[in-house]
């Protein structure tokens, strides 16, 4: 299987591009460029994924390794009841790469907070960083996910779909990024428990969770009105 450090590298090659180059066209250091392409760090946020795939001019899903968003094919069905059905699931295989990406990204955060001796939650501060680093993906996930599933939200795949087919289209979109969510709600109850918890401290968390609330919601309104108005 060929990695994210190999795909830049190629991408880069392909654009004619040095590291020293991509680097300064991305805003990012050389030596960060360097340590991705050896492969030395395998799971980049998805903000300097999206930088370096502008510098590169190529679509940030073929950086990581999702070539094969949105090939699914438009449904074919004998009766509006089946078509209705079709149109989703031809939604969900399409997006099924990304959405696969985003379940793997949340379950290895899981991972991360079932670590007692983890250096993320060594410390309250480092603990809050990691949350706010959590948000932030959680974000660039949420706006990636919605960008890509536009094109498939028309047409074929949405012209017959009932209410019902759109309430379970939003909640199968949703629920990877409502994972993340979740994983950070959880992780704020292991920090709110942190013996060196300051006053300060106690400030930007909960300026972290309100960040937090306000990106779940305006992402399930933002959603809920795509499918809505496609599908009318």
């Amino acid at each position: 299987m060929v990695d994210i450090g190999s795909r830049i590298r190629a991408a880069r090659k392909s654009a004619g591009l040095s590291q020293e180059e991509l680097a300064r066209r991305a805003d990012l250091s050389l030596n960060g460029v360097a340590i991705l392409e050896r492969g030395k760090r395998t799971d980049p946020h998805v903000s300097t994924v999206n930088r370096l795939a502008g510098a590169l001019g190529v679509p940030a899903q073929e950086l990581l390794g999702l070539e094969d968003l949105g090939k699914a094919q438009a449904p074919i069905s004998s009766t509006p009841a089946e078509e209705a059905v079709e149109g989703r699931r031809a939604i969900l295989d399409a997006l099924k790469p990304l959405l696969r990406y985003i379940e793997q990204r949340a379950k290895e955060y899981e991972e991360e907070l079932k670590d007692e001796n983890g250096l993320a939650f060594r410390t309250a501060s480092t603990a809050i960083l990691w949350t706010e680093m959590l948000n932030k993906e959680a974000q660039g996930l949420s706006t990636l996910l919605i960008e890509e599933a536009k094109p498939y939200l028309s047409g074929s795949y949405t012209s017959a779909m009932t209410a019902k087919e759109k309430l379970l289209l939003n909640v199968d979109l949703l629920r990877p990024i409502a994972t993340l969510f979740e994983a950070r709600k959880r992780a704020d109850r292991r920090i709110a428990k942190m013996p060196d918890m300051t006053d300060d401290l106690a400030k930007i968390r909960r300026e972290t969770n309100q960040k937090a609330r306000l990106e779940r919601q305006r992402l399930e309104r933002q959603l809920k009105e795509i499918v809505e108005k496609s599908a009318a």
